[in-house]
């Protein structure tokens, strides 16, 4: 950027330079005619004077000659005066190269009235070239002279130079400036571009800690911040990907090792033959987990891709509620959860996907009762509303704290990362709110602290009440 700014401007330079040194030749031209003019007119004006008093009072030519060449050396100016046939009566340049008579290709137009202007060396009278204006002297309405002022063109033309290099230093002078500001802006451009750029090879080869250093409000520190956020979500990213790929070693390890160890009990006799549909049934149930977990990655990866398809139908929400709550009994009665459901009407027909409202309910109803406190309440409620059913279920336990309820429907999320949930995989309310926004429908999660004075007083009682409501359609 800076060489091509510079390259314009030196173009740009060189074309006003070029125009400039025309228009100085012509101005300076056009300027020196007018001199000459102005000059002639007075010599003009001198000579008709003369006349008159030369008539009356015989003033010698003498007086007239000096005059002449005084105004000449003055003006810088060669002066000739010649009557109306021609013949020179006096100039203030070198008599011995003057000749008696000058051409009437010079003198008609001045003969005629006007004002001529030429530019030679008038008929060899000068070495050099001249700027010749040719001046009328006029009595009455009769010419009886010509004034010619002549002015040297390499004069002009040097002239025209001296003015040209005053342009050439301002230029260079303005150019110089132009280069040291276009290097420290392109230094300034060119750093905060190399430092995002380090950052970014830094980045790709697995530093997502590092961060590009911003100054400055422009475009670049714009794009500077717009990288850095980005560093920090691949940052975010990765530390979740790790702690979701080792939450999901341990979850595959732990049903494996059961299953492995239980079978291998069996089969070498250690676990006695009354015994086998016992332990049968918990390799039974870690398969069964092994197997959600699974189907749960595999499904959240069709869903990221576009792949996953659903089959809505029309079916009872309040039975499907009831079927599962069935299926979690021992868990529920393992806490001494105190259960209540509320419909609003029954049947209450919803349309969407069985399988996936299934999952659903399914998802956050675990979460509610392996965070509830024993002894505490679970509620579920369904209401219809404006052509929705909204499903509610709320359990009293731990709660989520403030910080984390932006955050439980994120990918790899865990709210609890040290006590309760120590196996989980922060997958279960990502899949929740995927399965939802697949239906068109929304989730919203609420967590608000419980009073003492709801429990006589009493400080012993869950802390908060956690409730997630999450919308379907109606169905006829």
């Amino acid at each position: 950027m800076m060489w091509s700014t510079l390259l314009l401007l030196l173009i740009i330079f060189l074309l006003l330079g070029a125009i400039m040194f025309n228009l100085f030749g012509t101005y300076a031209t056009n300027e020196k005619a007018e001199t000459l003019t102005v000059t002639a007119k007075n010599i003009a004006n001198y000579t008709l004077n003369w006349n008159q008093l030369h008539r009356q009072y015989a003033t010698t030519k003498s007086a007239y000659n000096s005059t002449i060449d005084a105004i000449g050396n003055t003006t810088d100016t060669e002066i000739i005066v010649a009557n109306a046939d021609g013949y020179v009566f006096s100039s203030s340049t070198n008599t011995a190269t003057m000749p008696a008579r000058i051409p009437d290709s010079y003198m008609d137009d001045a003969r005629a009235g006007n004002i001529a202007r030429f530019t030679g060396t008038l008929d060899g009278i000068f070495a050099d070239k001249v700027l010749t204006v040719a001046y009328p002297i006029k009595y009455e309405t009769y010419v009886i002279g010509v004034v010619f002022t002549n002015a040297s063109v390499p004069r002009l033309q040097s002239s025209k130079m001296e003015l040209f290099r005053m342009f050439l230093i301002v230029s260079l002078f303005v150019f110089a400036i132009a280069i040291l500001i276009m290097y420290i802006l392109s230094q300034k451009m060119t750093k905060s571009i190399k430092d995002i750029r380090n950052a970014a090879r830094m980045l790709a080869a697995g530093h997502y800690e590092t961060r590009a250093k911003i100054t400055g409000n422009d475009e670049i520190a714009e794009l500077g911040r717009t990288f850095n956020h980005m560093a920090a979500s691949l940052q975010k990213l990765d530390d979740t990907q790790s702690t979701f790929i080792a939450n999901v070693s341990h979850e595959l390890r732990t049903p494996m090792t059961a299953i492995a160890g239980f079978t291998e009990n069996i089969l070498n006799g250690t676990i006695p033959p009354e015994q086998h549909s016992k332990y049968l049934q918990i390799v039974l149930d870690e398969s069964r987990r092994l197997s959600r977990m699974v189907t749960d990655m595999l499904d959240l990866s069709k869903i990221s891709l576009g792949q996953f398809s659903l089959s809505k139908s029309a079916f009872n929400i309040a039975e499907m509620l009831r079927l599962i709550i069935i299926q979690y009994e021992s868990k529920i009665e393992d806490k001494h959860l105190d259960v209540s459901i509320e419909f609003a009407q029954d049947p209450i027909t919803v349309f969407a996907d069985r399988d996936s409202v299934t999952r659903v309910i399914t998802n956050i109803l675990d979460n509610a009762i392996k965070f509830s406190d024993p002894c505490g309440r679970l509620s579920i409620n369904v209401i219809t509303r404006e052509g929705k059913a909204f499903v509610a279920i709320a359990n009293e336990g731990i709660g989520i704290d403030p910080e984390d309820i932006g955050h439980v429907f994120d990918r790899f999320y865990k709210t609890d990362k040290s006590r309760n949930d120590k196996k989980g995989t922060g997958l279960g309310l990502y899949l929740v709110h995927n399965l939802l926004t697949l239906h068109g429908e929304t989730i919203a999660v609420k967590s608000e602290d419980l009073k003492d004075e709801d429990f006589g007083g009493s400080t012993n009682h869950p802390a908060r009440r956690t409730t997630f409501v999450f919308s379907l359609a109606l169905g006829k």
